[in-house]
């Protein structure tokens, strides 16, 4: 569905798979024919069903298409009409972020009534939270061209869940306190910086 139009760019709904959930969120596309690039902005940390998967506006993105970007913005797990699975760690959502890359490198994938994407030159835009799971896929995607990180989480997710839990008091976070030592230092992005090949610009 067409969610708004200005002069620059049309904002549309979408849907997709992420292992095994139908994940919801917009995409925002500046007039034209392309190829444009694309950026993937990733949300910050919301309480579960209290966020707005189709606000063309939210992080950027309507900033970002009215100067030529193609923005895909997912809502990501547990915030509906997303459905609800495991995010221990924030690793459901990160998985939901690189479906969606993958996705969208898909040229098959890509709806053929929009205008090309420039899937080559994909960028990310991580806000707070979102700037963790941005930090997760860098070490995990060598394929990402630049990306910014906006007011965001480190890469020690133990730091992250201890202020996230602190700040919030959301139960999801007292869960992953209770994990092992040895399960943060595996799975904290900090340790595996040497793997980034993006640029990265943060705004603090």
């Amino acid at each position: 569905d067409t969610l708004l139009e200005t002069d620059a760019f049309t904002s549309y709904s979408i849907r997709y798979p992420s292992d095994g959930l139908l994940i919801y969120g917009f995409v925002n596309v500046p007039k034209g024919d392309g190829p444009f690039p694309v950026i993937v902005s990733i949300h910050a940390y919301s309480r579960d069903g209290e966020y707005d998967v189709f606000y063309p506006y939210a992080d950027f993105a309507d900033f970002f298409a009215s100067n030529g970007f193609i923005v895909l913005h997912p809502g990501l797990r547990n915030q509906p009409p997303s459905d609800n699975g495991e995010n221990l760690l924030r690793v459901g959502m990160t998985v939901d972020v690189l479906n969606l890359i993958a996705l969208a490198k898909d040229e098959s994938q890509w709806p053929s009534e929009l205008p090309a994407a420039n899937t080559d030159t994909l960028g990310l835009w991580g806000m707070s939270l979102g700037g963790e799971i941005a930090l997760r896929i860098l070490t995990i995607r060598s394929d990402i061209k630049a990306t910014v990180l906006y007011s965001s989480l480190t890469g020690d997710i133990e730091r992250n869940s201890k202020q996230l839990y602190a700040e919030l008091v959301d139960q999801q976070f007292q869960q992953d306190l209770q994990l092992p030592p040895e399960m943060f230092e595996r799975i904290s992005p900090v340790h595996y910086y040497d793997s980034i090949n993006s640029p990265v610009q943060i705004h603090h």
